[in-house]
């Protein structure tokens, strides 16, 4: 979404305002991984054979645990970086929107840091969820 927003220019922030700050994706975001966080740990405990030691040192193992811990990382990511920097920036709308005049240089500058500030945190919890996706995916094949 975030290419296309700012492909968009003035309308796609308008749009990005809009769905942050008119729609519960920001706690959809919250809620969802903690869903997958919950049934991945139901999962893992009996195929880790109780978190046995020998296990998660296996092939499979050290991939199932590589992979949640990246999942993991990538939600705490999202949550200490991306959250709030989504909400700062709804609040930074709102208060634009309500002033009523050209946003000031301070604002845009703001608004800049905390695009930025998502941008980055959005790239750095795609790849910590990409080496989760395939630590998971691997899993079954590597016996070492």
């Amino acid at each position: 979404i975030e290419p296309a927003s700012l492909a968009a220019g003035p309308e796609g922030g308008k749009f990005m305002q809009t769905l942050a700050g008119k729609t519960k994706i920001i706690q959809t975001m919250f809620v969802a991984p903690l869903l997958v966080i919950f049934t991945g740990l139901l999962m893992y405990w009996p195929v880790s054979g109780g978190l046995s030691g020998r296990w998660i040192v296996s092939g499979p193992g050290l991939a199932l645990t590589i992979g949640s811990l990246a999942g993991l990382l990538a939600f705490v990511s999202g949550l200490v970086v991306n959250r709030p920097a989504a909400e700062r920036l709804a609040a930074l709308s709102r208060e634009m929107q309500s002033a009523g005049k050209p946003p000031s240089p301070e604002q845009m500058a703001e608004l800049r840091a905390q695009q930025e500030r998502l941008s980055r945190g959005g790239l750095y919890s795609a790849v910590l969820l990409a080496v989760s996706v395939i630590g998971m995916s691997v899993a079954r094949v590597l016996q070492f």
